[in-house]
């Protein structure tokens, strides 16, 4: 192309609808993968806690939840539990039902996911958990500021971000 100086010239440009339109579903697709690759984050955290927390009546576990925009206060009794001592670190039925009660599918682009425990008797012993406040027991020794871990985990394992580990992360978040 020539530019002529002095002289004004004409500029067609067809078919700007179509390309703002492939823009646009492109931009999508781009949304959502981010969407569900924060939510396998979230997830990689999640089974992090669960597999890593101190459990005794499993109550701290079981009421480990994952929600969306807000945090669910709500506290339900282990329903499988009868008696304290009765689980440790580790120990599935806890899990399972945590795992079973959790929500995987992907929010909006930039919406903040709650992963937190709401276990609580006479005190809010999540967050004395958490803080180190309580002594636990020797089955579950090094199992306090299970949170903070699971983030540093997370953060480690995730440092870098690639092709693969984008669609591991996809589909862990769907």
């Amino acid at each position: 192309m020539k530019l002529l100086i002095g002289r004004a010239m004409r500029v067609e440009i067809k078919g700007i609808d179509s390309f703002m339109r492939s823009i646009d579903t492109w931009v999508g697709r781009v949304e959502k993968g981010v969407a569900e690759a924060a939510m396998g984050l979230a997830h990689e955290a999640f089974d992090q806690i669960l597999e890593n927390a101190p459990q005794n009546s499993g109550d701290f576990v079981a009421n480990t939840k994952v929600s969306k925009g807000t945090i669910n206060p709500s506290f339900t009794p282990f329903a499988l539990n009868a008696k304290v001592n009765q689980y440790s670190q580790g120990s599935s039925p806890a899990q399972a039902y945590a795992k079973s009660r959790a929500s995987w599918a992907p929010g909006k682009l930039g919406e903040a996911v709650f992963i937190h425990s709401t276990a609580q008797h006479d005190e809010p012993y999540s967050w004395k958990i958490e803080s180190g406040q309580i002594k636990l027991r020797p089955v579950n020794a090094g199992a306090s500021h299970i949170y903070e871990r699971a983030y540093r985990h997370t953060q480690h394992k995730y440092r870098n971000i690639y092709k693969n580990e984008m669609a591991a992360l996809m589909k862990a978040g769907l």
